[in-house]
């Protein structure tokens, strides 16, 4: 039996990347979105 990909496309609206912690911002907590981004791929 194959092995099934599970993808998760996230996207926002006029949000500028470097306002996330994954993309270097350091004093905001996003722990769910900075281990999806480490764990998963990341497009700039």
């Amino acid at each position: 039996m194959s092995q099934i990909t599970n993808i998760l496309f996230i996207t926002t609206d006029q949000q500028r990347q470097d306002s996330l912690p994954c993309y270097g911002l350091d004093f905001m907590q996003t722990p769910a979105l900075d281990r999806l981004a480490h764990e998963g791929i990341v497009f700039d």
